[in-house]
């Protein structure tokens, strides 16, 4: 599934829509300008998700600290398999996450 989500900016209610995407494998967020705030609620969204197995969040103005929420969903969802981060401005310091 692809969203083209910077219209409608990133809400509680899409964290809410993000955790019952039935069946949905991959999900391509590329492009959307989402920021550090808009992956914390990814994140939230993805944290009861068990289907999701592919993510693309390539250029999205993703920081550091948006990099540290996409560790930390790491670490609690097995399901997600492959991550697509270019683009980003992860630097070094995201890195180390």
């Amino acid at each position: 599934i692809f969203f083209r989500l910077f219209c409608f900016g990133w809400t509680m209610a899409w964290r809410e829509k993000l955790r019952n995407l039935d069946g949905c494998q991959t999900l391509n967020l590329s492009d959307n300008k989402i920021g550090d705030e808009g992956c914390r609620y990814l994140c939230e969204g993805l944290k009861t998700n068990n289907t999701i197995t592919a993510l693309n969040v390539a250029r999205n103005n993703i920081g550091v600290e948006g990099c540290r929420y996409l560790c930390e969903i790491l670490k609690t969802n097995n399901t997600i398999t492959t991550l697509y981060v270019d683009g980003n401005k992860i630097g070094v310091e995201g890195c180390r996450y």
